[in-house]
């Protein structure tokens, strides 16, 4: 049977990039920058959260880009790739991660393989125990 128009198949859905994998609300934004660790990479700058559940839930993504950096397609262009990023090398579960455009970079924004390599440089960080910036 074919799906129903409009509708996700099972096959699309799991590459999505879910909303339980989405930071919301200005308090887990602010606690992630507040209580987590922070680390400062080429494009980059990650701040985690390691959140205390039992069981660890999914990792959660908040992208912030600063109008400084660009229009809003730019700033857009950024935030997707981002994601993208995210859902096809997640970290760790239980984790909040605020990622944000390092300031000063040039061509804004950065390729999808620069970010990418940027990233897993990061998020590396969270299971080595590395210190934090």
């Amino acid at each position: 049977m074919d799906p129903l128009p409009g509708r996700a198949t099972d096959a699309v859905t799991h590459r999505t990039f879910r909303a339980h994998e989405r930071m919301k609300g200005r308090d887990n934004f602010s606690r992630a920058r507040r209580r987590g660790r922070r680390w400062s990479g080429r494009f980059l700058v990650l701040w985690a959260f390691r959140r205390e559940e039992v069981p660890a839930r999914a990792a959660r993504l908040g992208p912030v880009v600063s109008r400084q950096h660009g229009g809003a397609a730019q700033r857009n262009l950024f935030k997707r790739r981002l994601r993208e990023i995210f859902r096809q090398k997640k970290p760790p579960r239980g984790w909040d991660l605020v990622i944000t455009a390092k300031h000063g970079i040039a061509p804004f924004p950065p390729s999808h393989r620069e970010m990418e390599r940027d990233y897993t440089a990061l998020t590396a960080r969270l299971s080595s125990g590395e210190n934090a910036v």
